[in-house]
Parts: C-alpha cells; sequence; structure tokens
C-alpha cells in the first residue's frame, strides 16, 4: 500500500446541502451523491491510490470559485466523506492531523488539493 497520495478534487456543495430530511428520517441529498461520483471519477483516473490502516495526516488546499465568505471547516465533511466513500482511505476517522488552507479564488478552475500520509506506525485501529 501507498505511504502517501494526492489527489485533485472538484469544488464541493455546503454542508448545508449534504443532507436532507423527511418523515422517513435524514439521507444524503442528491448534490452529496453527486459530489461523490465526481469524487470517484476523479479517484479512479489518479490510479486508484488507497490508504487503508493507520493514522493519516491530511492537508487539503481550497482553491475557490470566488470570493464568497465560506467557513473552511464546512468543506471538510464533504471532502473527506466522499475520499471514504470512494475508497481512499477507509473511514475519516483515521485523520490525525488535518490542515486546510484557503488559496485566491480561480473561477475558471475552483479545486481542492488532498494530500494524505500515513504517520506513526500503520497500525489498524
Amino acid at each position: 500500500m501507498p505511504e502517501t497520495f494526492f489527489l485533485t478534487l472538484p469544488w464541493p456543495p455546503s454542508v448545508n446541502h449534504l443532507w436532507r430530511r423527511s418523515r422517513r428520517g435524514v439521507f444524503k441529498s442528491r448534490t452529496a451523491r453527486d459530489y461523490e461520483q465526481l469524487v470517484l471519477a476523479a479517484w479512479q483516473e489518479a490510479g486508484r491510490p488507497r490508504i487503508t490502516d493507520g493514522d493519516l495526516a491530511v492537508t487539503i488546499v481550497a482553491t475557490p470559485p470566488d470570493r464568497r465568505r465560506r467557513d473552511l471547516d464546512n468543506l471538510v465533511k464533504a471532502v473527506l466523506d466522499a475520499l471514504v466513500r470512494a475508497g481512499a482511505m477507509s473511514d475519516d476517522s483515521h485523520v490525525a492531523e488535518l490542515h486546510v488552507e484557503r488559496r485566491d479564488p480561480r473561477p475558471e478552475a475552483p479545486c481542492i488539493a488532498v494530500t494524505a500520509e500515513r504517520i506513526g506506525g500503520g497500525h489498524a485501529r
């Protein structure tokens, strides 16, 4: 298994658009499922890099589409959940270190750059 991987992902939906509520309970929105499919395609195109066990250090570099105010912590949930769903990591509870930074907007190419690296002994939890 690789000890590190790098992926460039599309800009995620707002955390406010990830879940929907109905009489039957809470469920993942169509927007969230569509984003997961985009992340799956990006992961497959990158050769399906995967880190399955041990603690991870994850760096997320966010290049937004515009200058609107956004909370960086709100984009992390969609990105990590989509990476787990794609198979890039077994569970986001393995993230022991998290660094998130925002770059200047690029309306023509908003994206999320993710680097994940195994840290420590690589023992499964």
